[in-house]
């Protein structure tokens, strides 16, 4: 299997108690975003740890580290959570 290089960031949310519907809501739309405009995205998963949904896995990966500088508005618009 050819390995290709890529960047892997894993991020780890901690959400104010009863926000996690909403922030669910407001990811996929994100996450929809990206994978429409952003080529060099090439994974942007969410996962809740079993037990806790205010605890929120970001996994995101990159073709390179410098393309996580494109942060989007609608990342703007979903984190204030």
């Amino acid at each position: 299997m050819a390995k290709t290089p890529s960047f892997l960031l894993v991020v780890r949310l901690k959400l104010r108690p009863g926000t996690s519907e909403t922030f669910k809501k407001r990811w996929t739309a994100l996450a929809r975003h990206c994978e429409e405009h952003e080529p060099s995205t090439w994974a942007y998963e969410l996962a809740t740890l079993r037990g806790d949904e205010d605890t929120i896995l970001i996994y995101e990966r990159y073709r390179a580290e410098e393309d996580l500088g494109q942060v989007s508005q609608a990342f703007d618009e979903c984190v204030p959570l």
